[in-house]
């Protein structure tokens, strides 16, 4: 399943390049090859396939993209793969190749499979699972920068231009909710739930947090100014902040958690809400090439 659009547009004119390298070294394998129909049509494509009898269902494109088809494949016998063609490219580190497609590439070929977790979302009546990151507060005004701009920049320059610009004008949020049924609260710059350990093109969030671990990690950051913050910037890109006093951290299972006041809700680079969020994981039910 190709994104044409992912990644600026990078994942339609590298998968031509790449469809004769599979082709090659994979000859007994038949694959079809579908392109996105438009916006969050690929969970609806991805389960037609694997209710066609795909084995393995192949992600080309970004975090978003390979976030979608997850959604699809859920509850059904498919596996994920992953052939890295975006912006960020933070999923297919967890997997270990990064944004090394050649290495992507190897890994498809050998097919070795693990089960993995992911997490649960609801916010108001919409609801789904993410595979990477979610989030409230800062990152999500961060990607709504990045969506609404930096057409011309890519990667992780592409992410940190974002948070120049929203600095400037961003401020902490109250956080209360739950945890594991206890509560929580706080002054916040931003709250990340995350399954895997990184997003936003290489920001280690979540230097503990495992795919395959039962558990969810929450990270708050408290409060900052605009100094403070990129001075500590290089430790957040590390995963060395988990130490730093403003910082919080514990793996949960079960959270529901609003900020007043009210912002969007990140999912794997995507915008939901707003509204209180309530997040689960939900251990081992997804296969994917690793």
């Amino acid at each position: 399943m190709v994104n044409p659009k992912g990644g600026r547009g990078q994942a339609g004119w590298r998968w031509a390049g790449l469809r004769p390298r599979l082709e090659a070294c994979l000859p007994n394998t038949s694959f079809d090859v579908l392109e996105t129909t438009g916006p969050r049509s690929a969970p609806a494509q991805a389960r037609a396939l694997a209710e066609g009898g795909c084995s393995i269902v192949v992600a080309v494109g970004g975090d978003g993209t390979v976030s979608q088809v997850m959604n699809g494949l859920t509850g059904t016998d498919a596996a994920l793969a992953v052939l890295p063609a975006g912006t960020g490219n933070d999923f297919a580190r967890t997997l270990g190749f990064g944004p090394n497609i050649d290495a992507a590439v190897d890994a498809l070929v050998v097919g070795e499979r693990m089960r993995m977790d992911v997490g649960a979302w609801r916010v108001g009546n919409q609801s789904g699972f993410f595979i990477n990151v979610a989030g409230l507060g800062f990152d999500s005004a961060v990607a709504d920068r990045i969506n609404r701009g930096f057409r011309h920049v890519r990667g992780s320059l592409a992410y940190f231009a974002a948070i120049l610009s929203t600095l400037r004008t961003y401020r902490p949020r109250r956080l209360s909710g739950l945890i594991d049924g206890e509560p929580i609260e706080g002054q916040v710059m931003l709250c990340a739930l995350a399954n895997a350990q990184a997003y936003g093109g290489g920001l280690r969030i979540a230097p503990m947090a495992s795919i395959e671990d039962g558990l969810l990690d929450l990270v708050m950051v408290g409060e900052f100014g605009t100094v403070e913050f990129l001075r500590n910037f290089g430790r957040l890109r590390r995963g060395n902040h988990l130490s730093h006093p403003k910082v919080f951290h514990r793996p949960f299972r079960r959270l529901e958690i609003e900020v007043d006041p009210p912002g969007p809700f990140l999912v794997d680079g995507e915008l939901f809400g707003p509204g209180p969020v309530e997040v689960e994981i939900r251990p081992g039910i997804i296969e994917v090439i690793a």
